[in-house]
């Protein structure tokens, strides 16, 4: 009698209580324990036939939606996830904190003293896709979602990371800003070189013209400035960089002719139009690849690519157009100053021919 009581009480003292379902130790190694026979098994080494993702929010400080899906037609029943630090390799505590989207699919867990740091599955039935949110919770850092899936209770896959890996700072406003800051900035050049280079097509006089040349080069000197500076700033990257630094050096070579002191009749003015009209095509160019590549990075970064696509097309297409307009009126105005300046030629010849041959 005795030793049996002695066994009982052996295996009492061993037991823990759960009451939640959640055990300490697979926040940790989130594997899912399951042994047969007496041995644990193992987790697969193929190529797992699902996959986690992600998908930002809308607006600044919204929550993340994390997807949990199948590649195939393979289903899953059981699932763990996580956020975890990226400089140490998802290897540390999770971070941040899960929100439910079906009580029916899933469950929040406690990892540690971090309250709903993880989420698992609720019933063991077979599934294809879960989705959950994820909000920033603590210091700036940066982070993956890692997650287990089981097929069955003997046949998991552990460390399935995001595809695309997830960059972000829980400071949600610097990390969009990097980007957003010079983007406005080179937008708002672009918009004034559009009125800036409308004297070209015009027929100002030449003083009011060169006050149009002097003040918009120097707006474009600046905003290009500005924006080399804020890309350096916010490490904006290297090709994005490189397309500043070339537009800067275009409306530098812009100013540097419009300051020059040619008067009205000089002999090269027409070819400080013409000097000038290489620089506008080439800067329109080149602030169009600017805003469409940081666009491009920013939207990619966001994991919003596709709905802004058309906005870019009909963007470009809108500046081409506008291109082609100036240059026809530019074309048909160098056109009128040549055949007026032909014709003083002519006016002035015909006076000269006039006095010589006067008795």
């Amino acid at each position: 009698m005795w030793p049996w009581i002695f066994i009982g009480l052996t295996f009492i003292s061993k037991l823990h209580g759960y009451s939640d379902g959640n055990f300490p130790e697979v926040c940790d190694s989130m594997r899912p324990h399951h042994s047969r026979g007496g041995a644990e098994s193992s987790p697969q080494t193929s190529e797992p036939p699902f996959m986690v993702s992600y998908q930002l929010g809308n607006n600044v400080g919204d929550p993340i939606t994390v997807f949990l899906e199948s590649k195939t037609e393979i289903k899953f029943r059981g699932f763990m996830l996580e956020a975890r630090n990226l400089n140490l390799n998802g290897d540390g505590p999770p971070l941040g904190k899960f929100i439910m989207l079906d009580s029916r699919q899933s469950k929040l867990l406690k990892c540690g003293n971090s309250q709903d740091s993880a989420v698992s599955n609720n019933l063991n039935h077979v599934k294809t896709l879960v989705k959950v949110n994820w909000t920033a919770d603590g210091e700036e850092q940066d982070i993956i979602f890692r997650a287990t899936f089981s097929e069955s209770y003997s046949k998991y896959w552990e460390r399935v990371n995001t595809v695309n890996i997830l960059l972000m700072c829980v400071a949600i406003p610097l990390a969009e800003m990097s980007m957003q800051i010079p983007i406005i900035i080179m937008a708002v050049h672009l918009i004034t070189s559009f009125c800036h280079d409308l004297h070209l097509t015009t027929s100002f006089s030449h003083d009011l013209c060169k006050k149009f040349r002097i003040v918009g080069s120097s707006l474009s000197v600046l905003f290009s400035l500005a924006t080399l500076i804020l890309s350096l700033i916010y490490n904006s990257g290297d090709i994005v960089i490189g397309l500043v630094s070339v537009v800067l050096v275009f409306s530098s070579i812009e100013w540097i002719i419009a300051m020059l002191p040619l008067g009205p009749s000089h002999e090269l003015n027409e070819l400080v139009d013409c000097a000038l009209w290489v620089c506008f095509v080439f800067n329109q160019v080149l602030k169009n690849v600017f805003l469409y590549v940081s666009i491009n990075i920013l939207f990619e970064e966001w994991g919003e690519t596709t709905r802004v696509f058309w906005l870019l097309t009909v963007h470009t297409v809108l500046t081409i157009v506008w291109n082609i307009v100036l240059c026809t009126k530019k074309r048909t105005l160098l056109q009128k100053k040549r055949g007026a300046s032909l014709t003083k030629r002519m006016h002035k010849r015909s006076g000269c021919c006039a006095l010589l041959f006067y008795p």
